[in-house]
């Protein structure tokens, strides 16, 4: 097998176990694990980093030099890669705008429990029903 193709082949095995971590990230945030969360985001930080090593650079200059003697099959893992991750990327925009929205409910939420007027908060109910307090003695 041509080094080109050992390249691809790693590539998308790497490629594809990072499509794993971020599908298992996914049900995580659905699931509100947050320790399985913390480990999966470990390891999507790793395959992420490894990525990006620059083995898309290199392959493509592997292609320009053997433009003329490029193994059979080429086409079509390129096309699997690529596939792969873009589905990726899709998974990874899924996951943040999904941790975005449970983020801004959680902070929708702490602002209405702050936001609450201290007079409102000081009023309590008595044995009659009626409130008493500060701004509401009755």
């Amino acid at each position: 097998m041509s080094e080109l193709m050992t390249h691809l082949d790693e590539l998308t095995a790497e490629v594809a176990a990072l499509e794993s971590a971020l599908q298992a990230e996914f049900e995580a945030i659905k699931a509100q694990g947050l320790d399985q969360l913390d480990a999966i985001q470990k390891t999507k930080e790793q395959l992420l980093h490894a990525l990006s090593d620059g083995r898309f650079e290199r392959i493509a200059a592997l292609v320009q030099q053997q433009v003329d003697d490029l193994p059979s099959g080429l086409p079509e893992k390129w096309q699997q890669l690529k596939e792969s991750t873009q589905a990726s990327q899709t998974h990874l925009k899924r996951n943040e705008l999904v941790i975005q929205r449970k983020l801004a409910v959680l902070r929708e939420a702490l602002q209405a429990i702050y936001q609450t007027n201290a007079p409102q908060s000081q009023q309590l109910y008595n044995r009659t029903g009626k409130l008493t307090g500060q701004s509401g003695q009755s």
